[in-house]
């Protein structure tokens, strides 16, 4: 009988905190994504060596699963999430992509519970943000 009672709950505290632990690996992912993503902004510069690589300074956003260069350099940095579900943002502070003006990443993405109708949490919006200086 104390089984009966005990394990329920004991089974339900194990799942949420798998779900939060999931929750906080997907945090951290999408925080590298979007650092690695800035990285890349900032080297496809004004001053890019390879012509016609250049981005900026008109803001990029979208979906990771639409097929852009930005959502190329995060899709592989996003394990466990759905990749139509994290929408991106580059964009250029100071209005230029010349050396040592500022470009800064952003994405979000909608975690969904694992237990939804059984925890009173809905979706936790993770968002991650990340800001650089061109370097050429």
């Amino acid at each position: 009988v104390e089984s009966a009672i005990v394990l329920p709950v004991l089974l339900l505290m194990l799942l949420f905190m798998l779900d939060l632990a999931l929750a906080a690996f997907r945090y951290n992912a999408l925080g590298e994504a979007v650092r690695l993503a800035a990285r890349t902004a900032i080297v496809h510069g004004a001053e890019s060596p390879q012509p016609g690589s250049s981005w900026g300074p008109a803001t990029m956003a979208g979906h990771v699963a639409d097929g852009s260069s930005v959502a190329d350099a995060l899709s592989h940095h996003l394990p466990t999430m759905t990749a139509a579900n994290v929408t991106y943002r580059v964009s250029w502070p100071d209005g230029e992509n010349r050396p040592g003006c500022r470009v800064r990443a952003e994405a979000t993405y909608a975690h969904q519970p694992i237990l939804g109708a059984l925890i009173p949490y809905g979706p936790i919006t993770l968002n991650a943000t990340c800001t650089m200086r061109v370097v050429n």
